[in-house]
């Protein structure tokens, strides 16, 4: 594995490459009259323009120029590889936490992210989330064979410190970072195409993946996030089973906090108790035989994911419910409307969808997906209660980059 970066793959062959991508797309939504989003139609998700290169032995870097809605800045960073077992990142890259953010958005498998994280066409839910932000990283792999026939377990470690305001942000007023801290084990070796959300390579041998994360920052609402993730995949003969789970604790900051540097910016919301979030996702993938579909890729698969964003602690006990609440846990607060950052209403959903490959690469490809939503809790405004409201979805999508 020499020369390779545990989450970038092999160094650039080249001096300088340049590539370009966009993933236009077509929505429909089929609402309740209650819901507030109505924007059927056209879209165009991402487009990208980007280069990767290559600066003596030791350095690379990367810089990508997301231009919607507006342009900023997607990765632009300079890596120092000394060693597989040791490298060093420093710029705006993806946060080494969620596994969902260890793909980047050309190798996603569906065409959007599980329902936890920051969604650009839909309400947030664990909204201080981002893929991306400024800061400094330390990682590596040790371990891992380059022979397929005689696969060695391999161990990948990534440790950052970051501004905490999220991709494009340069000013940390708080003076709190946020840290964070990723590992992961390759069981049964490293597979083919591990950049991939996956198995187009088609894995001749099992190839299993247990990994976990932990993560802190003071964010802009005075609230100390603490929480944790935990994760596994398996990849064999075209099959991609992934599962993952996160957990968040928020309020006003103390012991851990206090010395991470956060008692005087997280004082958390005054008079309001600590509050639980939770999100847990489940996902299969299957990528037909090619000898059914000659150089053709075809791929079918469905997800199940889930958010619980609100599970209120009691203020005059500060006992939380663990993984969430409802209007059975003490302190619990409805959802004041549909849209609410804040206190989003608990919900799930549930994906099917076919990626369509015709080259087998995935810089050409053609997505549809089906989602079912549900939301869990009724929403209570001035005006009344609003029952749990659907909100599904039919999206198109064709994702095309050089």
């Amino acid at each position: 594995m020499a020369e390779e970066a545990a989450d970038e793959g092999p160094e650039p062959e080249r001096y300088l490459d340049i590539g370009a991508w966009a993933q236009p797309g077509i929505i429909w939504r089929q609402n309740d009259e209650n819901a507030t989003l109505d924007d059927d139609g056209f879209w165009l998700q991402r487009a990208r323009l980007g280069t990767s290169f290559k600066a003596q032995h030791f350095f690379f870097g990367k810089l990508e120029l997301d231009l919607t809605p507006t342009p900023g800045l997607g990765d632009a960073y300079i890596d120092g590889r000394f060693h597989p077992a040791i490298y060093l990142r420093l710029g705006q890259f993806q946060v080494p936490f969620l596994k969902t953010f260890q793909f980047n958005e050309l190798n996603l498998a569906f065409i959007d992210r599980t329902i936890y994280t920051p969604l650009g066409q839909d309400r947030p839910y664990l909204r201080y989330l981002s893929p991306r932000d400024i800061g400094v990283m330390a990682g590596g792999r040790v371990g891992g064979s380059d022979d397929p026939d005689e696969p060695m377990p391999a161990f990948d470690y990534r440790a950052g410190a970051f501004l905490g305001r999220g991709p494009n942000q340069t000013r940390n007023d708080d003076d709190a970072f946020l840290y964070t801290a990723r590992v992961q084990l390759h069981a049964l070796g490293v597979p083919d195409g591990e950049l991939a959300e996956n198995d187009i390579a088609r894995n001749v041998l099992p190839r299993v993946a247990v990994g976990g994360g932990v993560y802190t920052n003071c964010d802009d609402r005075g609230q100390w996030n603490r929480g944790f993730t935990v994760d596994g995949e398996v990849r064999y003969q075209g099959l991609y089973a992934s599962t993952s789970f996160v957990w968040f604790k928020n309020g006003a900051s103390s012991g851990l906090g206090n010395t991470l540097g956060y008692g005087d910016a997280c004082k958390g919301v005054a008079g309001a108790p600590d509050h639980i979030a939770s999100g847990f996702g489940v996902q299969l993938q299957y990528v037909l035989p090619r000898e059914w579909t000659d150089s053709h890729a075809i791929e079918v698969l469905t997800r199940y994911d889930s958010v619980e964003p609100n599970g209120v602690c009691d203020l005059g006990t500060g006992q939380c419910a663990p993984f969430g609440g409802d209007a059975s846990t003490p302190g619990y607060a409805a959802p004041p409307n549909y849209g609410d950052s804040d206190n989003a209403p608990s919900r799930y959903r549930l994906t099917f969808g076919v990626n369509y490959l015709p080259t087998s690469e995935p810089t050409l490809r053609l997505s549809v997906n089906y989602q079912l939503k549900r939301e869990r809790e009724n929403v209570v405004t001035a005006a009344g209660t609003v029952q749990g409201l659907k909100d599904d979805v039919f999206w198109m999508q064709l994702t095309a980059g050089i």
